[in-house]
């Protein structure tokens, strides 16, 4: 009996080392690829994501709502007349200063519909800029490096029992499929904002045709506010990265409990998936935009 167990253990140890092994570079190299497009992805303007997709959505935007958005323009600025006539006790008490304000009013509206991609993809550079600066801030590298650390793993496994190896690599397999819902959570996190950026930057012409109206002027602020949370929130992706670089960079290079570092590192990645879904809320939140 104790040698078809000896011979059992022989056999299965050297499986389940190199499928640890495996296993375990496995699952840093998914972690290691989205965490780099992460930092890629944050500073892009919508013109450099897609130009197809840029394309489409100017093109919705110059022939669909822009027509809508001078049509309500037209309508916001007749009412704002209509108003400030009634408060000036129905145009007796009117004076060539309101009129002059009025037409600085509609020529700074027309402006802002007619050239509201430009404001719009602009504020987007600014956001290019400030994420661009934060990533030459970051010190280090942005991968998860192992390839130093497989021996010493290699080593620990060597001195472990049987039960513990087959345990390690029930664990590596869970963490392995843990890295891919990683991955595709941060692929949603990431281009989900580019997308939503095109969807808001599709109707800008028709939200800024309010903005200089007294009664309707806080949905384009909103707009605008929400434009710059938008914009920002590529500030906090990066931030959250470099939180997550510094942490990993500072997880001790013992290796001699696989499970408890195996489990440390994979922590804060998730950490890092738990900050990347905050970001959004948090940049309309810091903007007061809703």
């Amino acid at each position: 009996m104790g040698l078809i167990a000896d011979a059992l253990n022989e056999w299965l140890r050297p499986i389940l080392s190199e499928g640890i092994l495996d296993n375990i570079q496995g699952v840093f190299d998914s972690v290691n690829s989205k965490v780099a497009e992460i930092s890629s992805l944050a500073g892009q303007t919508p013109q450099s994501w897609n130009s197809g997709v840029f394309a489409l959505i100017k093109n919705i935007s110059d022939s669909v709502i822009l027509p809508i958005a001078g049509m309500i323009l037209s309508a916001v600025m007749a009412m704002e007349m209509i108003q400030m006539i009634l408060e000036r006790n129905n145009a007796q008490e009117t004076d060539t200063w309101m009129i002059f304000r009025w037409i600085l009013r509609t020529t700074f509206a027309v402006f802002l519909v007619s050239n509201s991609w430009k404001i719009v993809m602009g504020l987007f550079d600014v956001g290019k800029f400030v994420v661009d600066k934060a990533a030459g801030i970051i010190h280090g590298s942005l991968t998860i490096d192992v390839a130093d650390k497989i021996t010493s793993i290699s080593l620990t496994l060597q001195s472990a029992s049987l039960g513990k190896l087959f345990g390690i690599y029930l664990l590596t397999i869970a963490a392995k499929l843990s890295g891919a819902v990683i991955a595709i959570f941060v692929f949603i996190v990431i281009v989900g904002r580019i997308v939503e950026i095109y969807m808001v930057s599709s109707v800008a012409p028709l939200t800024l045709a309010t903005t200089m109206n007294r009664s309707w002027g806080n949905i384009g602020q909103n707009y605008v506010r929400l434009l710059l949370s938008l914009a920002f929130q590529g500030l906090l992706i990066m931030i959250a990265v470099a939180i997550y670089v510094q942490v990993i960079q500072e997880i001790p290079d013992d290796v001699s409990d696989v499970s408890s570092w195996l489990l440390t590192v994979l922590g804060y990645t998730a950490l890092l998936c738990f900050s990347l879904s905050k970001t959004g809320g948090l940049s309309k939140s810091l903007f007061g935009a809703h």
